[in-house]
């Protein structure tokens, strides 16, 4: 598949109720799948969550369409050069010509709506704890919620529309904190941004593995960064939420990707000589299929939300106590 949307399927048998697909899909570009529970995803990752599509209906042209609701995950993020050649053609199911903004849209229906919501992207590197994100025109501000897993107290702070980052200066040494961003609207919540999480002075030895930062990007692929570590061998070490197995692939400086499983999962990043770990990185989190940006699903984004970040909390909270080996 390359440049569609799989999402608001039904399976009407007891066990598959509500799952897009199933079986082995190989992408070979951008695509977007609502839920890949039931699926074996082989090639490019996609983009997991809200479709944000409009009902079939007569939008233009001689057949209904699906259209895309504003700040769904599918609008400017597909190939340009595959909309642009055949049999696309550079126009989508209608006859609209494509791109409409900044990018090609996903599927069959290209949107006409400029904005998008910021919030996307949300990534965290460690030391004060450091977030950026992607901007958006859609939102009138953020609403960034801080949870501290020592305390289970949630600090809302308020942020303006045009914020692009944010620095944590206060976090006490050794206490994991969760952080999600909000943007809102003139009628509420827009939508929730990932979740991510960090200890503040966890990391010790020396040399330190230096400058590891996570973003998930709304999807079930974390993109890291690790800028200097051990001079003999780094160590990605992958702990998943759920008590399953611990692994560890060795890893050098620079920019990687890693699956995160939907369970979500911590990365500790090892400086490692010759018989034992000489430096430990702070711990970093990601929940996949979590977080959405669309305008739909709000409340079941939130509620999804709220149990990752119990999980992640208990989690990160063990890590902490339990320091580094």
């Amino acid at each position: 598949m390359l440049n569609t949307i799989i999402a608001n399927n039904v399976d009407l048998s007891f066990t598959n109720f509500g799952h897009d697909c199933r079986g082995t899909l190989a992408l070979t570009g951008p695509n977007l799948i609502g839920d890949v529970e039931h699926c074996t995803v082989v090639g490019t990752p996609p983009l997991v969550g809200q479709a944000g599509l409009g009902p079939l209906a007569l939008n233009g042209g001689p057949t209904g369409s699906h259209a895309l609701l504003n700040g769904s995950f599918a609008i400017n993020a597909g190939s340009a050069a595959v909309c642009a050649s055949a049999p696309i053609g550079g126009v989508d199911q209608r006859g609209l010509a494509r791109p409409q903004g900044p990018g090609c849209d996903l599927g069959a229906f290209e949107s006409s709506l400029a904005g998008t919501i910021g919030g996307r992207n949300l990534k965290i590197s460690t030391g004060s704890i450091d977030l950026t994100w992607d901007g958006g025109d859609v939102q009138a501000g953020y609403v960034l919620l801080r949870v501290n897993t020592a305390t289970n107290a949630v600090v809302p702070t308020p942020l303006p529309s045009n914020a692009v980052s944010y620095s944590d200066v206060s976090p006490v040494s050794g206490i994991a904190y969760c952080y999600v961003l909000l943007p809102t609207g003139p009628a509420g919540l827009l939508g929730v941004s990932d979740v991510l999480c960090a200890v503040s002075g966890q990391a010790s030895g020396s040399p330190l593995p230096a400058g590891f930062t996570l973003s998930l990007g709304q999807s079930s692929m974390a993109t890291m960064a690790l800028t200097s570590g051990g001079p003999v061998e780094n160590r990605l070490v992958i702990i998943p939420l759920d008590g399953g197995p611990i692994t560890n692939t060795v890893i050098t400086p620079g920019t990687f990707t890693q699956p995160v499983p939907t369970v979500g999962a911590c990365f500790v990043v090892l400086a490692a000589g010759f018989s034992n770990a000489i430096g430990v990185s702070n711990p970093l989190c990601g929940a996949s299929g979590v977080s959405t940006l669309s305008t739909g699903a709000k409340v079941a984004a939130l509620d999804a939300v709220t149990d990752q970040l119990i999980t992640l909390a208990q989690a990160l909270a063990t890590i902490a106590r339990a320091g580094p080996e």
